[in-house]
């Protein structure tokens, strides 16, 4: 919240204020039965960066994810980079690697692979002052045999400079941790000054970071339908604790008030 009404930005300080309602707990209570704490806030923010809600993406994400590979053998994880520009922006960097990566299934080296069904996450990251924006691709994809050559080659005469394309066999597990870690944590915010925070701020801004494709696409806007599932939990839970039900077993809830006295140590 501070990194971003630090940089003066409009779209950056109304993300923080959004971002700052969210967190802020209003009451805490305890089930009496089972021990657990309920944190009551306001509704979800959902804004971009937000790590409460994130991280709630990223658990609806895997939960969806983990239905869809159990079982399934012959996953690949498939990483696509671009070289860093340090004369280009971001916006515009991710607006490359997405088209790139849909004339890529266009390609021969992609159809034959037979690809069934996929889902690509972005990433960024921020390299040094002469080397710009690290904008990848980690694709998780079902398919056939992969030709690692062919692709590379594709890769470079679809982007015209990069070539650096990684290939690797992942189990569901293993495959479903490093596509939802990208989901919670799209760029390292710390290792930003204010000018790339706010850069990044708006190259987010009603961007998609992920998308499922082939037989595992089931919606058009997976990240909104994702949204809508946490608001849906969080009133859920809500009329569960109005009523004093742990949303958890059931259980009597307590309200805990603060702890106001002082220790010889505080």
């Amino acid at each position: 919240v501070s990194a971003l009404e630090a940089t003066g930005d409009p779209l950056a300080r109304k993300k923080a204020a959004k971002i700052r309602d969210c967190t802020k707990v209003e009451r805490k209570l305890r089930c009496l039965k089972c021990g657990d704490c309920f944190f009551v806030r306001g509704l979800p923010c959902l804004a971009r960066l937000c790590p409460r809600c994130d991280q709630a993406r990223a658990a609806k994400f895997r939960e969806r994810l983990e239905r869809l590979v159990k079982g399934r053998k012959g996953l690949r994880q498939v990483v696509l980079t671009l070289r860093g520009d340090p004369g280009a922006g971001l916006a515009n960097t991710i607006t490359r690697i997405l088209e790139g990566f849909e004339e890529l299934r266009r390609r021969a080296a992609w159809k034959h692979a037979k690809v069934l069904a996929g889902v690509r996450s972005l990433e960024i990251t921020r390299g040094s002052e002469n080397a710009g924006w690290h904008v990848h691709l980690h694709i998780l994809i079902d398919s056939g045999w992969l030709d690692h050559a062919a692709l590379k080659a594709a890769w470079l005469a679809i982007t015209g400079d990069s070539y650096v394309v990684h290939v690797n066999r992942k189990d569901g597990a293993a495959a479903v941790r490093e596509i939802v870690k990208y989901v919670t944590k799209p760029a390292d915010m710390k290792a930003l000054d204010q000018g790339e925070l706010t850069e990044l701020v708006h190259a987010l801004h009603g961007r998609r970071l992920i998308a499922f494709f082939g037989a595992w696409f089931k919606r058009a806007n997976e990240e909104k339908a994702i949204e809508e599932e946490i608001l849906e939990d969080t009133r859920e839970q809500w009329v569960k604790v109005k009523r004093g039900e742990c949303p958890a077993c059931g259980g009597e809830l307590v309200e805990e008030r603060p702890n106001h006295s002082r220790g010889p140590d505080d």
